[in-house]
């Protein structure tokens, strides 16, 4: 059963505008097999994609 955790809504919102922003940040770029490395190494020294899964993880808490 899934219920509702206060300010769920807010803080999946805030976390998929950083992640849109921390993109933004990357492109453009082109969708290559070549670029895969290193688009994927800028995307993840963005502080707002940082954030944004940070906020994500929290959202969705590893089950015991």
């Amino acid at each position: 059963m899934h219920t509702e955790q206060p300010g769920g809504v807010l803080l999946n919102t805030s976390a998929q505008l950083l992640l849109k922003a921390g993109v933004n940040a990357v492109s453009p770029f082109e969708f290559s097999r070549a670029n895969i490395v290193p688009v994927g190494l800028q995307l993840m020294a963005q502080w707002p994609i940082i954030g944004g899964l940070s906020g994500i993880s929290a959202f969705y808490p590893a089950n015991d």
